[in-house]
């Protein structure tokens, strides 16, 4: 009922009761700002979020209803698709250009009171929101260019409270669901950088730095395999041994100044340092990408 816009969702048709509302608006508090609950009868009167509202009026065709929030936010999703998505990109190049569009365009905010911080008008009006706000504006751009996107959410290794304090998006390719973590790509480092550690990484590589409720997961598959991650499959970032990584690295090094290494051994990360600091004479920085994750990607920078 929410996907098809509807802002009053009765349980009554749902068959459940009024004492199980509080597992219904958490199972879908990711489409809603905020709610308020009725007894008589039954119902829970949602806001959508910005980036719901608009999603639903551009696939319909009627924008007339939409707040001024939302119709700014569709204005603004719209331009921004037409701009970055090409004729005849695969989905997995349009997910990409979405991908490194908002890392990009926002910056992450700690403040949960910033207005909006947790939707897609708080990152295409203020330019900064918190991972809920990152993930509502993905899954927009997402399904306007054609993709399968939702987001989900759940306790971290990185979450100490072990609350409900982080969100992420979920892409179907060929079938298969994949992890795809906008907010960690931007926050890597304390600086602003667009990185692709998480672009499309299956469940199972996070080995248990991250939980979440099965029920939650749309329905479908989920990937097993790296094979649609960003780094995964490609030779310039694929290290057999040290020889072949300090070649890699050097490669891009001086290119851009910085290099990324899938290595077959995390401890391989020092003495391919070690190699880079006697070839170029100065001690760089080598910095693990994957902490979270079960493949060893480090950067390495000059």
């Amino acid at each position: 009922m929410i996907e098809n816009g509807a802002d009053n969702v009765s349980l009554r048709s749902l068959g459940v009761g009024q004492g199980e509302i509080a597992d219904i608006t958490d199972k879908f508090s990711n489409y809603f700002s905020k709610y308020r609950s009725y007894t008589d009868p039954p119902s829970v009167r949602v806001e959508l979020k910005p980036g719901v509202a608009a999603l639903h009026a551009l696939q319909s065709g009627d924008t007339g209803a939409l707040t001024d929030e939302a119709r700014f936010v569709a204005e603004q999703a719209r331009a921004v698709v037409d701009e970055i998505i090409a004729p005849g990109m695969t989905d997995w190049e349009k997910e990409l250009a979405i991908h490194d569009y908002v890392v990009n365009h926002c910056q992450y905010t700690l403040d949960i009171l910033a207005p909006h911080s947790g939707d897609a008008y708080g990152f295409f009006k203020y330019g900064e929101c918190r991972c809920a706000g990152y993930c509502d504006a993905f899954r927009l751009l997402g399904r306007l260019a054609g993709l399968e996107v939702e987001m989900i959410g759940g306790p971290t290794s990185r979450d100490a409270s072990g609350s409900k304090g982080h969100a992420w998006s979920l892409v179907r390719l060929d079938g298969l669901w994949y992890v795809v973590d906008t907010s960690w790509d931007d926050l890597i480092e304390d600086v602003p950088t667009l990185e692709h550690t998480f672009f499309n990484v299956p469940y199972a590589c996070f080995g248990g730095t991250r939980t979440w409720d099965a029920a939650y997961l749309p329905p479908g598959e989920l990937a097993t395999a790296l094979d649609k991650n960003y780094y995964f499959n490609r030779p310039e970032y694929i290290a057999g041994d040290v020889s072949s990584a300090v070649e890699l690295a050097v490669r891009q090094l001086d290119a851009s100044g910085r290099a990324y290494l899938m290595l077959p051994k995390r401890d391989m990360a020092k003495d391919v340092a070690a190699a880079l600091k006697k070839h170029y004479g100065r001690t760089g920085s080598c910095f693990e990408l994957s902490e979270d994750l079960d493949f060893d990607l480090f950067r390495f920078k000059l």
